[in-house]
């Protein structure tokens, strides 16, 4: 496991309750990736992925990202980054 996993290994075991996860201005790249998967590995297995994006040719791009780490299509949903800053 690499060390910035490591050191923050209670962080992601405290994550078991977890039922949603929020992901907002990321671009999900390569240096990304092992974060998401820690966190999918340590969430509840049904847990839900709301993915914001900005630009609308992200989507694809962010579905293949979040599934090549093991997220269920089903389990993510894509939403532009304005209804994200509507909520608030």
């Amino acid at each position: 496991m690499p060390f910035y996993l490591r050191i923050h290994s209670s962080f992601f075991k405290r994550l078991n309750s977890v039922d949603q996860v929020f992901v907002v201005g990321h671009s999900f790249g390569d240096v990304d990736l092992p974060y998401f998967k820690k966190v999918l590995e340590n969430i509840q297995e049904n847990s839900v992925w709301n993915i914001y994006y900005y630009y609308h040719n992200e989507v694809a791009q962010f579905t293949d990202k979040i599934t090549s780490i093991g997220v269920n299509p089903k389990n993510s949903r894509m939403f532009h980054s304005t209804e994200f800053f509507n909520r608030v």
